[in-house]
C-alpha cells in the first residue's frame, strides 16, 4: 500500500529562517569552547561537533545563540511594524532612529559582540599556520581570523535586515490584484443585498396573497351562506347580499333569494338607516 505523504510548502522566509538557525548552530561550538576556557577543566566535559567543553559552557553558548535568534526575530518584527509615515522621503532621520536606535539593536549588538569574541579566540587558537596561503601571503592569516572570527557573527544583522525585507515583499500585493479583490468583494456584497431584497419582496407578496386568499375565502363562504342557508332569517340574508353586492338592485336581490321586492325593500330600509346612524 502506497502511503501518500503530505506536501509541505515552505515560504522563502521560512527557508531563510532554517538557514539562519543552521548558521547559529555552526557558531555554537566555537562559543562553547571559548566559554569553557575560563572554567574548571576537571569538572567533566561534553564533546560535540568536534569541540570539547564543559556542560555549563555548552549551555551558556546555547543560551547565547538562542538569545541572538530571539532578538533577531524581535528586531525583524519591529522593522516590519514601522509606521507608514516614516517611509516618506523627508523622514530619513526618523526612519533611521526607528530602525537602529532601539533596545533590540542594542541587545543584538551586545550578544553579537560576545559571539564575535568567542569565535575570534577559537579561530586564532586553531588557525593552521602551515597552510600554503598563509606561507605565501602572511597578511591573509589576519584577514582569515577577522572574517571567520570577528565578522562572521555580524551576519546576524544581515539576516535580520533581509528577513524584514523578504516579509514585506511577501505581504505586498499587486495593486491591480488588490483592486480586483475589492471590486469582487463589492460585487458579492451588492449581490447579497439584491438577494436579500428579493427575498423580502417575495415574502411580502406571499403574505399579501395569503391574506387575499383568506379574505376571498371568507367572503365566498359568507355569500354562499347568505344565498343558500335557509336557517338564517330572511332579513339577515337580504342585508348580507346587499353588503356583498352593493350595486345589485332590489329586484335582483329578490330574484336571488326568491322573495318579493317589498320584503327586500323593508329589510334594506332598516339596514340603510342603521348604516347612516353608524356613519
Amino acid at each position: 500500500m502506497t502511503r501518500i505523504l503530505p506536501k509541505i510548502k515552505l515560504s522563502a522566509t521560512s527557508l531563510f529562517w532554517v538557514v539562519y538557525i543552521g548558521f547559529l548552530l555552526m557558531l555554537w561550538p566555537q562559543e562553547a569552547w571559548t566559554i569553557g576556557q575560563s572554567q574548571d577543566q576537571n569538572a567533566g566535559t561534553w564533546t560535540m561537533l568536534g569541540v570539547t567543553a564543559s556542560p555549563l559552557a555548552w549551555l551558556l553558548a546555547g543560551a547565547l545563540g538562542a538569545t541572538i535568534g530571539i532578538v533577531t526575530h524581535k528586531l525583524n518584527e519591529h522593522w516590519k511594524e514601522m509606521p507608514s509615515r516614516y517611509k516618506a522621503k523627508d523622514m530619513e532621520k526618523q526612519r533611521f532612529a526607528y530602525r537602529w536606535l532601539n533596545v533590540y539593536v542594542l541587545g543584538l549588538f551586545a550578544t553579537i559582540l560576545l559571539s564575535a569574541i568567542a569565535n575570534f579566540m577559537h579561530v586564532v587558537e586553531f588557525t593552521n599556520p602551515g597552510l600554503q596561503v598563509f606561507a605565501i601571503w602572511p597578511w591573509a592569516k589576519w584577514i582569515y581570523q577577522v572574517l571567520f572570527g570577528l565578522a562572521l557573527p555580524l551576519v546576524s544583522m544581515v539576516f535580520a535586515r533581509v528577513l524584514s525585507t523578504m516579509r514585506a515583499d511577501e505581504q505586498e500585493e499587486d495593486p491591480a490584484l488588490t483592486k480586483a479583490k475589492t471590486e469582487l468583494a463589492d460585487a458579492k456584497k451588492a449581490e447579497r443585498e439584491k438577494e436579500k431584497t428579493i427575498r423580502q419582496m417575495t415574502e411580502t407578496i406571499l403574505t399579501l396573497e395569503q391574506k387575499i386568499a383568506e379574505s376571498e375565502s371568507l367572503i365566498g363562504r359568507s355569500v354562499v351562506r347568505y344565498l343558500y342557508d335557509k336557517e338564517l332569517a330572511l332579513r339577515e340574508r337580504i342585508q348580507g347580499v346587499r353588503r356583498a353586492f352593493p350595486e345589485l338592485s332590489q329586484n335582483g336581490i329578490s330574484q336571488l333569494l326568491e322573495c318579493s321586492v317589498s320584503t327586500v325593500n323593508d329589510a334594506l330600509k332598516g339596514f340603510e338607516i342603521i348604516d347612516m346612524e353608524a356613519k
